[in-house]
């Protein structure tokens, strides 16, 4: 697994200097308030996002699948280093943008930062984007890159009409009178269905895997 996790990492290493790069512009500018923080969230998003379909781009250009499934426990751990690695990627953003922020506080250089929405759009664009690779990630198996590309955008048009749909059928005012206890619950609701997505899309993923032939 170590090595599996090691192999993700080294494909990804000249991506990930350039994205650091970025994510402490986008951060500077977003704490600064010369972006808003949607800017930063948006890059997190992307960061996210892309990385997953990078890895299966490389894996089928070297074969790397074919390799790996006549490993012994080979597809399980494939698999399974794919998922842990988008989860670490995850917090290493989260990390990496909490870091840049602090350290522009400390300078003196993001007085009137707005930390509560900072926090918030940023958390909420990490909790989407994992729940967006829990539906990516059976596709890439399924169908390689270049099909699942294009179905996740149109999955994405899909939720992106349907949240969009629902808030324009809400009573007006609802949002507004929902009770302060729901807001504090809404992290660990979040949480749970974050969780349950990338367990399920675990199994999904596994299983087509295990039935592909090579």
């Amino acid at each position: 697994m170590k090595g599996l996790l090691k192999k993700e990492w080294y494909i990804m290493a000249k991506q990930m200097r350039f994205w650091i790069v970025l994510m402490l512009v986008y951060s500077a500018l977003s704490v600064t308030g010369v972006w808003g923080s949607g800017m930063m969230s948006a890059m997190v998003c992307v960061i996210l996002f892309t990385a997953p379909m990078s890895l299966f781009t490389q894996d089928r250009m070297s074969h790397w699948d074919a390799f790996a499934a006549a490993l012994p426990n080979g597809r399980r751990a494939a698999v399974k280093a794919r998922y842990l690695f988008s989860l670490a990627l995850a917090l290493f953003c989260i990390v990496l943008v909490m870091a840049c922020s602090a350290l522009l506080y400390l300078l003196g250089l993001a007085e009137n930062a707005n930390w509560a929405e900072l926090l918030v759009t940023g958390g909420f664009s990490v909790f989407l984007s994992l729940f967006f690779i829990s539906i990516l990630m059976p596709l890439l198996y399924r169908f390689g890159p270049d099909k699942a590309r294009i179905m996740i955008i149109i999955v994405y048009l899909f939720v992106f009409l349907g949240v969009i749909g629902f808030f324009m059928i809400l009573p007006e005012g609802t949002v507004e009178n929902l009770d302060t206890k729901f807001y504090l619950l809404l992290p660990v609701i979040l949480l749970v269905v974050l969780a349950a997505a990338l367990c399920l899309s675990y199994r999904i993923s596994l299983a087509i895997h295990q039935k592909q032939e090579f």
